[in-house]
This record gives C-alpha cells, sequence and structure tokens, in this order.
C-alpha cells in the first residue's frame, strides 16, 4: 500500500472496549474501502474481542483470508450491522469434588463455548461443608434460561453442616459467567460449643460404611441422607453423614432445584440405594 494519502476517509479504532466516535484517518492512496469488523480471538489464556476500523484496499470481511485457527488460538471474523440475537461465548466447566477445608479458598479455569444465537451464559456454584470436609459442585455454559441477576443463597448455615449455593445467568457481554473463586461465597462457620452427642462423619459420592464418629456442636442433631444433583454437566449422588442444626431430611430448606440442576433429597434405611 502506498504511504501516500488519498481521498478515501475512514474511522480509526482498534479497541478492546468499542470504536464509538472514532476519529477519521485519511486513507493512503490506493485504499477503496472502509473496515469496520470484529476479530474474536480464543484459545489457552486469551479471549479478546478486537474491534477494528480502518482503510482496506479491498471489500468484504476477510481481515484474516480464511484463516480459522493458528496453532490452539482460534479466530473469527464479524462485520457490520448483525440481525437477530447475538452468538455469545461462555465459559465452560464441569467441576465436583469433595477435599479438606484446608484447601479453601478454591479458584479455577474454564474451558469456553459458542452459544447457539439467544442462548446466555450460566454459572452454578454449591458448597457444603461437613465437619473437616467440603464438597463443591460448579457447572458453566450456556442456556436458554432468562437472565438471572447473580442469586447467592444460604440454605444451611450451622452449627453442624453449611449449605451455601450461586446461580447466575447474563447475556451483556462474552464470558460473563466469570465467577473464578470461592473467596466471595464462602465464610467459615463460627466456633462451636461441642455438645455429648455423636454422630458419623462421612461425604463422599461413593460409600459411607463405617464411617468415624465425630462430636457435634451443642444442640445439634444426627442427619444421615443423600443429595442427589441433576442437570446442566452434573450427575452426583452424595452421601452425607454428620451433624445438623435441626432433625429431619431437609438440608436444602425445601429448594427442589438451583438453575438447570435439580435437587433430591433422601434419608433413612433407603438413602443408599442407587436412582
Amino acid at each position: 500500500m502506498s504511504c501516500f494519502p488519498g481521498s478515501l476517509r475512514c474511522p480509526l479504532c482498534l479497541s478492546n472496549d468499542n470504536c464509538e466516535n472514532a476519529p477519521e484517518q485519511v486513507c493512503p492512496a490506493g485504499s477503496t474501502h472502509c473496515y469496520d469488523g470484529v476479530l474474536r480471538l480464543r484459545g489457552e489464556g486469551i479471549r479478546a474481542n478486537l474491534k477494528v476500523q480502518g482503510c482496506m484496499t479491498q471489500p468484504g470481511c476477510n481481515l484474516l483470508n480464511g484463516i480459522k485457527a493458528i496453532g490452539t488460538l482460534h479466530m473469527s471474523e464479524s462485520c457490520g450491522l448483525q440481525l437477530g440475537p447475538k452468538a455469545l461465548d461462555c465459559n465452560r466447566a464441569s467441576f465436583d469434588t469433595v477435599r479438606n477445608v484446608s484447601a479453601l479458598h478454591l479458584s479455577w479455569t474454564t474451558g469456553w463455548e459458542t452459544c447457539e444465537p439467544g442462548e446466555g451464559c450460566y454459572e452454578i456454584v454449591m458448597l457444603l461443608q461437613n465437619g473437616h470436609e467440603f464438597h463443591m459442585v460448579l457447572t458453566k455454559g450456556c442456556t436458554r434460561d432468562v437472565n438471572k441477576k447473580a442469586q447467592f443463597t444460604k440454605h444451611r448455615t450451622g452449627p453442624g453442616i453449611s449449605i451455601v449455593s450461586y446461580f447466575h445467568v447474563c447475556r451483556d457481554r462474552d464470558f460473563c459467567n466469570d465467577l473464578s473463586t470461592t473467596e466471595t461465597l464462602w465464610i467459615p462457620p463460627p466456633d462451636t460449643v461441642p455438645g455429648t452427642l455423636r454422630c458419623p462423619h462421612c461425604l463422599s459420592t461413593r460409600g459411607c460404611e463405617n464411617a468415624p464418629e465425630q462430636a457435634c456442636p451443642a444442640g445439634t442433631h444426627c442427619y444421615n441422607g443423600v443429595l442427589r444433583l441433576r442437570g446442566g454437566t452434573i450427575a452426583t449422588n452424595l452421601r452425607v453423614q454428620g451433624c445438623s442444626q435441626q432433625p429431619g431430611c431437609d438440608l436444602l430448606s425445601g429448594v427442589k432445584a438451583i438453575g438447570p440442576v435439580d435437587v433430591r433429597e433422601d434419608c433413612g434405611s433407603h438413602s443408599g440405594e442407587t436412582p
């Protein structure tokens, strides 16, 4: 392209944010068209939407000459006005683990997926602490559910077993389901005074045979049940034995679903059976 100025003038912008009110530039001689598009770059550690306006020697939406990837970096391009709902990119993850509470707080990285037009991004985190252990469920991806502001729910606060959940659906930007740590969700329960009651202690996605006993906080009851979680990318049977603030089979205080994840609770002699 010639370095001498021509007669064409185009907006000039290179931004990760927006190109509103971009200043115009005089294009070099030989420029025939103005370019206005977005380069979407997706790869390990890179998730950028680069807005580009400037001068081109040819029409069309093909800055990349048809190239869709460079190594593990995936690239796509869109130009001009888009009719209908935009296809969002969302963080995608599925995580289900039992760990010692000394591992809190947890942080995580995710993959990504491009949603169907009109879909939004969702994320669910559920944390259950039982004594010195905790169970964490995380699922993220695309959904047709309506937008929902971030909802933080304390289902049970102890003493004894404690459960919190987080649910969010959004469409305001790519990767808006971006929670990446438990730090804002989990506050350790306060210290308690031990009572005389002792209960089997277990938190497992397998079995609870010969579970050791633990001393319970004063005023609590023994709990023995299974939480069955189904939905999104989650299919978990979590065996729970421990100390509960109140009697009965209602760890989640009547909640039957957290976003797309259905929750069912079974207690008693049949709780060890697989549905």
